[in-house]
């Protein structure tokens, strides 16, 4: 006689199993649990977590692998969008991963979902360089992407 396999076991089994795939003839599936009205789920997130990539609509938290709808289409699209650059903020005060401020304005704060294609429409937009300069001279420069470990860099540098 066989072991009893326990719920959890089951549903790890069955999301896994539903993860193979021919790799020669499909695209990778995405499965997605979408927790009732009642959240009576979520008491087993952590230990899902603990065994399968999964991902959790809410608050931006990329370490803990929870997002806005849009950032969750990316990360299932495999295809990550850029960090956003505001030219006009000193680097200690650029947003780390797509942390948008309103403020910065729709352009800015649509990039990441244009350059990932996750849009409905099509933009022509000019990401490269404004017209005009900056107060001291130098170009407008907009496609200026630094890594997360330059920015944290900087913000630790002052105080």
């Amino acid at each position: 006689m066989s072991e009893p396999i326990a719920f959890l076991e089951a549903l790890v089994a069955a999301l896994q199993r539903a993860g193979s795939y021919n790799k020669n003839d499909q695209c990778p599936p995405a499965a997605i649990l979408w927790p009732d009205k009642e959240r009576q789920w979520e008491p087993l997130l952590p230990v899902l977590r603990e065994r399968l990539p999964l991902l959790t609509l809410g608050s931006y938290a990329p370490t803990q692998r929870t997002g806005p709808a849009y950032w969750l289409r990316c990360m299932i699209a495999r295809t990550l969008p850029y960090d956003i650059y505001v030219r006009w903020k000193p680097l200690q005060q650029q947003p780390i991963g797509w942390a948008p401020d309103l403020n910065d304005g729709v352009r800015l704060n649509i990039r990441p979902f244009v350059t990932a294609g996750v849009l409905r429409s099509r933009f022509t937009i000019n990401w490269k360089v404004d017209r005009g300069t900056n107060p001291d001279g130098s170009a407008r420069v907009n496609d200026r992407h630094l890594t997360r470990s330059e920015k944290q860099a900087v913000r630790r540098s002052y105080p």
